[in-house]
Order: C-alpha cells, then structure tokens, then sequence
C-alpha cells in the first residue's frame, strides 16, 4: 500500500500503525456510554485488521479523493498514475442488481427514489437532484467517517468523526443538496469530441438534403438495416412540412464522448434530436433521432 499508493501521492501522514503517529497530532477516540465520553483504546493491528484500521489526515485524504475524481471522465491523456484511470473507474461497476430505497427523510428537501447498487466497495446511487453518487462510512473503535464522490461534477465531500462508528452520512449529504442548491456544484460540462462534431455535421447535410445517403460513409452498418433509407426519405419530408426550413448551426449539447442532443429552430416550429456514435476506428452514426419538438 505505501509503495504502490501513499507514497507516490504524497501521503506522507498516512499509516496502519497508531503508536507511530505523533500523539499532539491524533484525533482521540470516545464512545457515549451512560451518558458521559468515554475513552476507546487505541487498537493496533489484530483480529480486525481486515477491517481497515488505516490513519489519516484531512490533508492526505485530500490527496487520495482528488487522484479518485482524476479518474473522470474517461479520456485519452496520459495517465498519470499510480493507478490507471480505467481501473479507478472501474470502482463504480455495480456487483449485483441496482434496488430503488428513498433518501433518507433526516436529509430533507423533496422526496427522492434512489436506485442504489454496491459497487466495488461502494454504494452507487442516482440521486435525483446529485445524480451520480459513490459513498460510503467507515467505522472503528472511537472513529467514523464518510465520503461521497461526485465523479460527473469533479466534486467530494467527506466527513472524519471522534465517536466510534459515527459516519456523519447525513450533513454530509446535506452539505452537498445545499451547494447543488446554490449552483456551486454543476456538472461537468461535456466537450464536444471530433467525433460528434463531424457526426453532428453530417446529420445538418442529411437534414439539408432529405435524404440519409447524403451521409453515407458517415453512418455505422446497422444504421440502414434498422430503417432503410427510402423509409428515411419519407420520414424527412414529413418533418420539413411540418416545420419548414431549419438553421442547423446551433451546436450540439453533447451527452458523453459518444452521443449528443441537439434542437433546431424552424419556420413553423423546432426540431429535436439526437445521434449516438458506434465506437468504429472512425466513429460513425448508430442511431438518429428527429422529432417535432413539443410546446
């Protein structure tokens, strides 16, 4: 663990071992017992070993959340270790079935239905107003603590507590509905790849022509199959009679490195759509969506 992460991250207060830590600088532990603080021993490796034991300082943690957020989003820069990016994202991949629960009621704010799933290690949820969150407590003799990562927004928030097992989960999820609430945590914006952008060129030359052949080499072997392109023809006419001509210079909104939505705005009304790339040596378009888009 020290070789292959602490050290290389910088985290030079970080350790299994209590007796080594400087005593004016430890958190003491305590458990509420009839009423009045009292002391936990300061335990050293054994029997729960296994179950974490591991020191910290806010400064270090620091450290370690930021290189976990550095992960996102998936990208081709050079990783910087010490752990690829892939395999820290890979932390999120859930190992059994998602289950809807509601948000907590101590939190506050609306009623919110979560899809949760445990992860590698974690709990993934889908909040509605945080979107993706990773979480989870930590507990021991006189400590708790909890971290919520919040990959799409490149933000964390994280809790340490000097009360055996106390994970402070609920202002902490509170901390962040209050700065989601502020607009001082958006989501990262998603930038538009080449990939798309050509995509998303192609698609204004099929609106321009009427015609899905006017974009051939940019479109995936399945995209003919799954509608043929007399059937496109048909559908494209009906749409620019409905609408009239569109300006199609409005840039895409895209989704993620693979996919954007788009709107145009049309004599008569607006056009929605969207385009999802196959993941081809030359990304080409899967799927098209056109719609009239409504009031």
């Amino acid at each position: 663990m020290g070789d292959t992460l602490l050290r290389p991250l910088g985290m030079t207060s970080t350790t299994y071992d209590i007796a080594k830590s400087p005593l004016d600088r430890r958190a003491i532990g305590y458990r509420w017992e009839d009423d009045r603080w009292v002391r936990e021993p300061d335990l050293a490796d054994g029997a729960f070993g296994a179950m974490g034991g591991m020191e910290t300082s806010a400064e270090d943690y620091v450290r370690w959340i930021a290189f976990l957020l550095s992960a996102w989003p998936a990208r081709d820069d050079v990783d910087a270790g010490p752990v690829s990016r892939a395999t820290v994202r890979s932390i999120v991949e859930g190992s059994n079935f998602a289950t809807g629960t509601m948000r907590a009621a101590a939190i506050g704010g609306a009623p919110c239905r979560q899809a949760v799933a445990y992860a590698m290690g974690w709990r993934v949820i889908d909040d509605c107003d945080l979107g993706r969150v990773v979480t989870h407590t930590g507990g021991y003799p006189g400590y708790g603590s909890v971290v919520m990562l919040m990959p799409d927004k490149g933000v964390a928030i994280f809790a340490f507590a000097n009360r055996t097992y106390a994970a402070p989960y609920v202002p902490a999820f509170r901390a962040a509905l209050a700065l989601q609430s502020a607009g001082a945590i958006a989501d990262r914006a998603v930038p538009v790849g080449t990939g798309v952008r050509e995509a998303y060129d192609a698609v204004a030359r099929i609106w321009a022509a009427g015609d899905v052949l006017a974009a051939r080499d940019r479109l995936a072997m399945n995209f003919l199959l799954d509608r043929d392109a007399a059937h496109w023809k048909a559908d494209l006419a009906r749409l620019r009679t409905s609408v009239g001509a569109c300006d199609t210079s409005a840039p895409p909104n895209p989704q993620t490195a693979m996919g954007a939505r788009f709107q145009w705005t049309c004599e008569h009304g607006r056009i929605e759509g969207s385009l999802l790339l196959a993941p081809t040596p030359r990304p080409s378009i899967q799927e098209l969506k056109l719609a009239v888009a409504q009031p």
